[in-house]
């Protein structure tokens, strides 16, 4: 018997085709899609540029948006500024001062670390930096404005007015994306709000710096978003951005002595030393911290009171910080409504 093969059974045209040759992606090519990677949206952007001027020293911080940052994104600083060695090397991919083997790790301190946001900043956007080191402003000198292309090549260098501090400027952000620039424009709000939130975080345990956040729609008005008193008070910092009314129904988070202890195989041993506890103590950001030898962390903050009226359903007024870092702590989230709703009396 033999069969007869039909066009269903033909191989496509398509995979008639010699297979093509593996080849390298051109590199300007690959920088743009891992910068997409590194980036992800409006947040993520500032949040680079912020944790930079809190690297820095900066007391002093202010961020600018045109069109929700659609346009312009700016944040300025008062920090130690970028040193003449280093105006190359700022925007380089993998180009940092904090480390330079992978043991460094144990040791970093900054929020920044492995320099990857200004590079990953120029590919997405036209980016420029003006800057003044602490020595030039004592000399009176004038600052330098430096402007970057899309590979991080600082392409110009002229003279620029400004005092001690950064000025560090994205225009037109995800504009080399076309389809991630769109739906960026199209969601814009939202992402505004989400960025609020996240700098919201940064304003409230940053207790010694300042910060400022506006916003300028078109040729209109400049409003103003955030604005804390940096006076190093976390209960200032919360009363300026949530009112009063919240503030006076949190306190003081109390940390106890730890009543177990774990040993280096990973058993626990119970100890009767102390009980936990939440009530209030003086001083708007706490008690003092436990001893260190006696505990090999700290928690610090405030929680609702459990009165009546106190407290919300919602969670979009919980904040989680490690080394004042904000961070999704989603099971400690969990655990402590959990004993909230407990000793709650709503």
């Amino acid at each position: 018997m033999s069969v007869e093969a039909t066009d269903a059974d033909e191989v496509p045209p398509e995979c008639q085709k010699t297979a093509k040759a593996i080849q390298a992606i051109d590199k300007g090519d690959v920088h743009r899609i891992c910068s997409g990677q590194v980036i992800l949206n409006l947040a993520n952007a500032v949040k680079e540029l912020v944790e930079n001027s809190v690297d820095a020293g900066a007391t002093n911080i202010e961020v600018r948006l045109r069109d929700h940052g659609a346009t312009l994104i700016e944040v300025l600083d008062n920090g130690s500024g970028v040193e003449e060695s280093n105006y190359q090397a700022l925007t380089l991919k993998h180009h940092t001062s904090k480390l330079q083997v992978f043991g460094d790790l144990a040791g970093v301190q900054t929020f920044g670390f492995r320099g990857e946001a200004l590079s990953s900043l120029c590919a997405l956007g036209q980016l420029s930096v003006v800057t003044c080191t602490t020595e030039q402003a004592q000399q009176g000198a004038a600052g330098v404005k430096l402007e970057y292309d899309h590979n991080g090549k600082l392409e110009s260098q002229t003279p620029a007015a400004r005092p001690q501090g950064t000025t560090v400027a994205i225009e037109k952000i995800f504009a080399s994306l076309p389809v991630r620039y769109a739906e960026f424009k199209r969601s814009i709000k939202k992402e505004y709000a989400k960025l609020l939130n996240l700098l919201h975080a940064y304003a409230m345990v940053n207790a010694t710096v300042r910060f400022t956040v506006s916003n300028q729609v078109g040729s209109g008005a400049r409003s103003k978003a955030i604005s804390t008193p940096g006076n190093g008070s976390m209960k200032d910092n919360l009363t300026t951005i949530f009112g009063s009314k919240q503030a006076q129904q949190l306190q003081p988070f109390i940390q106890a002595e730890a009543d177990v202890t774990v040993t280096a195989d990973g058993a626990d041993s119970s100890s009767s030393s102390s009980s936990s506890s939440t009530k209030p103590a003086s001083g708007d950001d706490g008690p003092s911290a436990p001893k260190a030898d006696s505990c090999p962390f700290v928690i610090t903050g405030f929680i609702s009171k459990p009165d009546h009226g106190c407290g919300r359903s919602s969670s979009d007024r919980q904040f989680f910080f490690i080394n004042k870092r904000p961070c999704d702590l989603v099971k400690v989230a969990k655990a402590c409504n959990e004993v909230y709703r407990q000793h709650n009396m709503s």
